[in-house]
């Protein structure tokens, strides 16, 4: 396909995709990929990944899956579907595998021109704001909650070590989890029942009842218990705002 007619769709693309509603556009962009190619989108631009550490589909630096896993990205503002992805949770990175002849070819994407981006059905948004920043977290937070009053993200990260293994140097990746809630636009870490006390020092009796009934779920499922200790909290907010007591 020559220059010029790829120029023309282009052109076509953006004036069909502009007079449709958003609920409308994934089948035109996806379309438009299809004919176009990711070679000229602002997607074609990043830093080529290279995995330099010795790791097995059991012990990785990634989301979800050492394989690349189909899901959406919103880059340089615009979306793009069904890409392939990994999320690398080491150098907290989002890496495309491009499609046909340059599959080989794999790229880091710019972080700071990557909003959001969806893979294994759990959205990820790239946050700044200046509490946050002081809190030491940076980057993508997974968007496990959002409310009237409070909002719940998860942090997903890994450290590495390294070990001998019959005189070879074998790289471990180890998962964390930091819970971090939005209050009042302010974001606050919390990981045991002090810090739920300090952000919300009038709702004690929730906050006690949650860590007393529900002790198996937290040893088992700690993000459930705290996602569902926020949706209390929540409410109960609402509930007092509505002037419903």
């Amino acid at each position: 396909m020559s220059k010029f007619i790829k120029f023309f769709i282009i052109l076509l693309f953006f004036q069909i995709v502009h007079s449709q509603s958003d609920s409308y556009s994934k089948p035109y962009y996806l379309a438009f990929d299809s004919i176009v190619g990711h070679d000229y989108t602002p997607l074609y631009n990043g830093v080529r990944f290279i995995d330099s550490y010795r790791t097995s589909k059991t012990n990785h630096r990634y989301f979800a899956s050492y394989d690349f896993i189909k899901g959406d990205i919103f880059f340089d503002n615009q979306p793009f579907y069904n890409l392939n992805l990994k999320y690398d949770l080491y150098k907290d990175v989002l890496i495309n595998q491009l499609e046909g002849d340059k599959s080989f070819f794999v790229l880091e994407l710019n972080t700071s021109k990557l909003a959001s981006f969806t893979l294994d059905e759990r959205h990820f948004v790239n946050i700044f704001n200046d509490s946050l920043s002081q809190l030491g977290i940076n980057g993508f937070l997974e968007e496990k909650y959002t409310g009237n009053h409070i909002s719940f993200y998860v942090k997903h990260t890994k450290d590495k070590k390294e070990r001998i293994n019959r005189k070879q140097v074998v790289h471990v990746f180890n998962l964390k989890k930091i819970y971090v809630l939005k209050f009042r636009n302010i974001f606050f870490i919390v990981g045991s029942k002090r810090d739920f006390k300090n952000v919300f020092p009038n709702d004690m009796k929730t906050i006690n009842y949650f860590y007393k009934n529900y002790k198996i779920l937290l040893k088992t499922d700690p993000t459930t218990f705290t996602e569902n200790l926020i949706k209390a909290l929540d409410s109960k907010l609402s509930q007092t705002t509505s002037g419903i007591k």
